[in-house]
């Protein structure tokens, strides 16, 4: 997967099993919460190699295929390079706490998302945002990959057609903006087309999606315990704690967490066979 591929993130969320498919898109998204809150507070790069081990953990978990999980997870790491490298001056400290917080999150986020529907994670956008919003978000979702693949390929027949040649910028800058031009006025005669025909099926603010909401599953637990462990490991290294966690009793606590995870994914996969 070389670039964003909508049809293959919904294959994973939808077609794959496992034990963090089988929890609530709740739980899945209350454990992205505090991995993310984790990452805000610490400002260690020991403490950071630990959440990260923790993110890879929780994204493996998802039996997403690493070369899916490598493309997907280092595409922002990539992005986020170049503001490390323009903060090297001061040390490798700096640089390398930028990195490991967005691959850190990068990895809870594809976690998330390669577990869960599209559909199921918008449900809940839409029991705190007004149903038009909510379904305006949904909309833009699809679209945008839409657009993301159409430019892909027009820039594939400029490419090909010899429209973009390093030895002749001013017309390839050209053409590039020609290119965008069409992007744009293709974009806006998509949405409404897409307008008109929601128009004539009836279309009312919040009937593409409706509140759906999903009860406690024993699934829940697993995702939850280790992202609590983690924070706890964060907070503990920053010493935000009112107590000192012993390095000992951090490794405890997160292996007690793993083999939980790993007794229920084995209880899981017997009610699943």
């Amino acid at each position: 997967m070389t670039r964003f591929d909508l049809g293959r993130i919904d294959y994973h969320a939808t077609q794959r099993r496992s034990l963090m498919h089988a929890a609530s898109p709740q739980a899945k998204l209350a454990a992205l919460a505090l991995l993310v809150a984790s990452v805000v507070v610490s400002t260690r790069v020991e403490v950071l190699g630990v959440l990260a081990a923790g993110a890879l953990f929780l994204a493996l978990a998802s039996r997403a295929p690493i070369r899916d999980l490598a493309s997907l997870a280092l595409f922002p790491v990539l992005l986020a390079s170049l503001l490390a490298l323009s903060q090297i001056r001061g040390g490798w400290t700096l640089p390398a706490l930028i990195m490991l917080k967005v691959l850190t999150v990068s990895l809870g986020t594809l976690s998330v998302v390669l577990c869960t529907p599209y559909h199921e994670i918008f449900h809940l956008v839409n029991h705190c945002l007004p149903a038009l919003l909510a379904d305006s978000l949904l909309m833009a979702y699809r679209a945008f990959f839409i657009l993301l693949d159409r430019a892909g390929r027009v820039w594939g027949t400029l490419t090909l057609r010899g429209g973009w040649q390093a030895a002749h910028p001013i017309r390839s800058l050209r053409n590039m903006a020609n290119v965008l031009g069409l992007l744009v006025v293709d974009a806006a005669d998509r949405v409404q087309n897409l307008y008109d025909v929601m128009r004539v099926r009836g279309y009312r603010a919040g009937t593409i999606q409706r509140h759906v909401w999903v009860g406690w599953r024993p699934w829940n637990i697993p995702p939850l315990g280790l992202t609590s462990v983690m924070l706890v490991v964060a907070l503990a290294g920053e010493d935000l704690l009112p107590f000192t966690l012993h390095p000992l009793t951090a490794v405890l606590l997160t292996a007690g967490v793993l083999l939980l995870w790993l007794r229920q994914e084995a209880r899981w996969n017997r009610s699943s066979a």
